[in-house]
């Protein structure tokens, strides 16, 4: 029975010795593995069909212009042109935060935004008086309208229909050919120009095609002139052509379809849809000849008018002794005697005008004048580029009418 007793305790030893072996080889006690989660089938929602956000429609409202030289446009609803006073926008809810702002006389600020509950555009405001002012007291004579303008909700319409998101096709049908068309990586940039400081720019996104920027200013208050289609009497004694000719040393020219004999009144462009771009100032007598603006629809020419009465005379009483084509300026169609055209070509008009008294060269253009006579002459401007036209120009100014 001792034996047994003995044995049984040294079996209950060795148990303990190997529990105590197996403990000791352990880092870490061991973590059960977790029993395992039954997957559950997760549904997707159904995912609803997300509307087309379509475009807000920005409609023209009655009273605005079609005529991009009104420079007029639609803001929120409310037509203005410019030059106007800056207390017109400020009754509209508009505010220019730059309340210290003085103006001296022809000062003008920079582009800075008005702010109308959240909604933005850019002005700059201008002093057209002789005293130093406060900017409320002045004209808004610029305006910046962009994308990012657009989207704090401010609606903007340029006279014509034009707004930002517009297509370039749109903008080409709506005012024609610019006077200016530059082109860089990113963005063409469409130029109407009236004259100095008074220009529509307005840019379009290339990867887009979309107007992304409407710039407008205009800060000359000009008086509309009128022509009640009567010629004064000195202007009576003119015919037009009717016909072209070969000679061009008579000074016939074809503008827009109509043919016109240098000096020929300005009432007689007048008659045919030209417009005098400045106001009908005085010119005064002794043959006196200044250079100023006329357009035919968007497009606008530099002419030099010319008085032949022995008094003072109005612009619209004056006659027209030089007109131009140009690349720069007006791009309408015209024709000279023997054929010649904006699309005629070096040899061809060195066929028709023979040979040239003045030759001029810059890095971009070649210049050829024609005629023995300062009076009498056409200067023709080549590109270098590609040997193209880039201006004409046709003057006859005789001392005295030939009637």
């Amino acid at each position: 029975m001792k034996k047994i007793t003995k044995l049984l305790a040294l079996l209950l030893c060795a148990v303990l010795i190997g529990t105590s072996f197996v403990a000791c080889g352990q880092e870490e006690e061991s973590i059960p593995e977790p029993e395992p989660i039954e997957e559950i089938e997760i549904l997707e929602p159904e995912t609803p069909e997300e509307p087309i956000e379509e475009p807000v429609a920005i409609e023209s409202p009655d009273g605005l212009s079609d005529d991009i030289f009104s420079f007029a446009f639609s803001l929120n609803g409310a037509v203005f042109a410019l030059p106007f006073a800056y207390s017109e926008v400020y009754a509209h809810g508009w505010v220019f935060e730059d309340s210290d702002t003085e103006l001296g006389p022809n000062q003008r600020t920079f582009t800075r935004n008005i702010r109308n509950d959240g909604e933005t555009i850019g002005v700059s405001i201008g002093n057209l008086t002789p005293n130093v002012i406060q900017y409320y007291a002045g004209h808004i004579g610029g305006v910046t309208m962009t994308d990012r303008h657009a989207d704090t909700g401010t609606q903007f319409v340029l006279a014509g229909g034009i707004t930002i998101g517009a297509t370039l096709e749109e903008v080409l049908s709506t005012y024609g050919e610019p006077s200016e068309h530059r082109e860089s990586e990113t963005f063409e940039t469409l130029t109407y120009s009236l004259g100095i400081q008074s220009d529509v720019r307005i840019q379009v996104r290339k990867d887009t095609g979309l107007v992304t920027e409407i710039q407008i200013t205009n800060f000359t208050e000009r008086q509309e002139v009128e022509f009640d289609g009567e010629l004064s009497a000195i202007a009576q004694g003119y015919t037009a052509p009717s016909a072209l000719g070969n000679d061009w040393t008579v000074g016939i020219v074809g503008l827009n379809g109509d043919l016109y004999q240098l000096p020929a009144p300005v009432g007689v462009f007048l008659a045919n849809g030209w417009e005098l771009v400045s106001d009908n100032e005085m010119v005064p007598a002794g043959r006196t000849a200044v250079m100023r603006n006329i357009r035919s629809g968007n497009q606008v020419m530099r002419v030099h008018i010319k008085n032949y009465d022995t008094v003072e005379q109005p612009l619209v009483d004056g006659f027209v002794i030089k007109v131009e084509f140009s690349h720069h300026f007006w791009m309408g169609s015209i024709v000279l005697p023997g054929g010649i055209t904006e699309d005629s070509t070096y040899d061809e008009v060195m066929s028709v005008f023979g040979s040239y008294n003045r030759r001029e060269e810059s890095t971009s253009f070649t210049f050829y004048e024609f005629g023995d006579s300062l009076r009498e002459r056409v200067n023709v401007a080549f590109r270098n580029e590609d040997g193209g036209i880039h201006s004409i120009s046709m003057e006859h100014d005789l001392r005295d009418l030939p009637w």
